[in-house]
């Protein structure tokens, strides 16, 4: 009977307070990981939103600009926020200047890009 209590003895597991450690180890490494799974799905989330708004704008420049004309002004009008949609303040104003590009492929086809960019000074 001696033996047998020395060899239970002998066996010891692990105690209440190392697996409560291990526990909050845990858990304080799952709340880290999900703090950095939240801010890249934000930060996704915002990219999306500068890309469509970047593409609105372009749309909107190309839409602007009338056929055959190489310069187009555009003005950009900040809106106040505590006045609302009403009451816009000028910003700036950009004076482009459209511009063709082609691209040509490896495979020989040919593609049209227009561009716009500031106007250069006429120089005499």
């Amino acid at each position: 009977m001696n033996k047998l209590f020395r060899v239970l003895r002998d066996r010891r597991g692990e105690s209440m307070v190392e697996i409560l450690v291990s526990t909050v180890v845990f858990m304080m490494l799952l709340g880290a990981l999900n703090g950095a799974v939240g801010f890249s799905a934000n930060a996704q989330r915002k990219a999306e939103e500068l890309r469509k708004d970047a593409a609105e704008l372009q749309r909107s420049v190309r839409e602007q600009t009338a056929a055959g004309e190489d310069t187009q002004t555009i003005g950009f009008h900040q809106i106040l926020p505590e006045s609302g949609a009403e009451s816009t303040q000028d910003a700036f104003r950009v004076t482009v200047k459209k511009q063709t590009v082609e691209a040509a492929a490896d495979d020989g086809k040919r593609v049209t890009f227009y561009r716009f960019a500031a106007k250069e000074a006429d120089t005499p």
